[in-house]
């Protein structure tokens, strides 16, 4: 851990908003291919299977939306350290 405290932070990347991008793209494919993938098993793949994932995925944008505050923080070893 010592190993990691005492190296540099590369820039720490914002990923609220690229999640929300792909959270919506998911859904839009989803809500645009229902018909295709309940045609897959209708028995797995009930009204109440596409309200569930409508519902978590719209919920993903919505926390996205309103800053969930999702960050990336990538460690480098610092200069002259193996």
């Amino acid at each position: 851990m010592d190993d990691l405290l005492s190296g540099d932070a590369a820039p720490i990347g914002w990923l609220s908003s690229h999640y929300r991008r792909t959270a919506e793209a998911w859904l839009d494919n989803f809500e645009a291919r229902w018909p295709e993938i309940q045609a897959i098993d209708p028995k797995l793949f009930t009204e109440h299977f596409r309200r569930v994932w409508t519902y978590y995925l719209s919920g993903v944008i919505e926390n996205f939306r309103h800053d969930l505050n999702l960050h990336h923080i990538t460690f480098i070893k610092g200069k002259g350290q193996s």
